[in-house]
Order: C-alpha cells, then structure tokens, then sequence
C-alpha cells in the first residue's frame, strides 16, 4: 500500500485513506495480542448490534493481531478540554455513554450476583483509601475550624460513588477515546472492560490532570461551563469529578509534587456545588 495513504495517530493506531473513506487500523501488541484484538472486534459487533454509539467493524485479523473499523471523523474530548474544540455539552456526553451502558448491562445482567458482589465491594476499597489519602495529603488545612467538617465532606464522596449499583463499562476509556463526530459522540479504543460505578467511570473519561510542569490547570466536562447546574453534594458524578480533581491535586498518582494549579479545578467545582462549604473554605 502506498505509504501517503497511512497516517500513525497514536501508538498502534493509523489512519488509512482507501479511495474516499477513512479507515482505523489498530495494531495490538504484547501478551495474547491475537486475543485482545479478537475481544475488541466483539465488543464493537456487540454493542453496534445494541444500537451503542460505536464505529462500525470491518475486520477482525487475529493471527496478525489487527482490527479495521470505520474512522470516527472528529475532534476527541480531550482536544476539546484542551481548547482545541468545541466543548460538547455535559447532557450530550452523558445521553451518548447512557446508550453505551445500556448496550452493555446485558453482560452484567448475566453474571453471577456474588460475583457482581465481589466488585462492589472491591470497588469500594479502592475508593475510600483515595478520599483518607487526599485528607491526608495537606490539601486541607489543619489549622482551620473547618476542617475536621471538610475531612468528613471528602468521605462522604466516596461513600456516595460507592453508593452506586456496579455496572459494566469501559476500563480504558479516556477522553482521547470519546470523539465529537458531526453525527454525535462515539466511543473508540474499546479493549477491556470490567465493573464499576457508571457516574466515577464517566467522570474519569471527561477529565484531563493538571500539568505540575507548566501549571496548567485540570479539566473537566462538568466545570467552567456558563449553564451548567448546581449540583446537590449527594450528586454522584459531583461526587467523582470533586474527589478525582482533589486525588489528582494532591498528586495521588504522579510522581511530581502537588502544585497549587491543581486546585483550581477543585475550586471551580466546589462553586457548582451545594452544601461543600467546609471543603471550600479549608483548601489551602
């Protein structure tokens, strides 16, 4: 095939012009790489057979560990975060990953019960050690009568994501894998999936971190935009955004610092928020 015609847009993933479309051709490599190229290309026949808001499949080749799909033609949400597009509305991303889930309940419905158990309750384990890390962390000052107020506040994040029933969904999803076609929102790159809460899982596919080295501030679908509703504080995608902009303040999951842009996005959500005024006034 004529080189011009292939693109390189990420790490195994190209563009290839055939006559008038686009093709997607994703190269898997590493362990049983036949095999996740196999599950990805069932997936996308699953929930395109579900009406899920995914591209369509045209090749599966599992010797060569490759899938073909049709190109999703459009900016993706994290070029939209960064300024580099439009930004969707909140209730378009949400509508398109409700569809999505809805595709995929089917499989959750389908497990053993205990086993959807076993999830839920290592799910919860999962989260309640970021909401002891992030009090812990110095994002809060000791020093203010708020505090101990606004330490219960961050845990009853947590308890309030995990409060959610386990669904199945998309473990690798980012915003660089929800792209804004002209047509609507489409999900790509749709390796692995497994349990867990919908609203935390939607909340860390519409967020970007903050960047320590230029202080650039942390994105998020749900903050800065001008009709956005106030959200009460037992909302649980307020829950997750505010508790993965404090984890990633705090530099939860970096090597680098904690660098006061990082709270930034904390505070924008915090102004969307009802009745957080003690995390609001005990940030440092």
């Amino acid at each position: 095939m004529d080189p011009s015609r292939i693109e390189h847009i990420a790490r195994g993933t190209y563009r290839v012009r055939d006559g008038s479309r686009f093709l997607a051709c994703k190269l898997f490599d590493g362990p049983k790489a036949g095999e996740r190229a196999r599950t990805e290309g069932a997936a996308y026949t699953a929930l395109a057979t579900r009406g899920a808001p995914v591209p369509r499949l045209l090749a599966v080749d599992e010797p060569n560990a490759a899938v073909v799909r049709e190109w999703a033609s459009g900016p993706t949400l994290a070029q939209a975060l960064c300024g580099e597009a439009d930004r969707p509305a909140w209730e378009q991303v949400s509508a398109a990953w409700d569809a999505l889930l809805a595709a995929l309940d089917a499989w959750t419905d389908a497990m053993d019960p205990a086993r959807v158990e076993r999830a839920h309750s290592l799910r919860t384990s999962e989260i309640a050690p970021v909401a002891e890390s992030v009090i812990a962390s110095g994002l809060l000052q000791k020093e203010d009568p708020a505090w101990e107020a606004a330490a219960e506040e961050i845990r009853q994040l947590a308890d309030t994501i995990g409060s959610a029933p386990m669904r199945t969904v998309p473990l690798d999803l980012n915003p660089g894998n929800v792209v804004l076609g002209s047509d609507g929102i489409v999900f790509v790159d749709l390796e692995a999936f497994g349990l867990d809460f919908a609203e935390w899982s939607l909340c860390k596919a519409t967020m970007l971190p903050h960047n320590p080295t230029s202080g650039r501030a942390g994105q998020a679908l749900l903050a800065g935009q001008g009709d956005a509703p106030r959200l009460d504080a037992d909302s649980r995608r307020l829950a997750g955004a505010l508790l993965l902009a404090l984890a990633d303040a705090a530099g939860l999951w970096r090597p680098e610092p904690a660098h006061p842009a990082g709270l930034k996005l904390v505070r924008q959500l915090c102004a969307q928020a009802r009745n957080v005024p003690h995390l609001a006034a005990a940030l440092v």
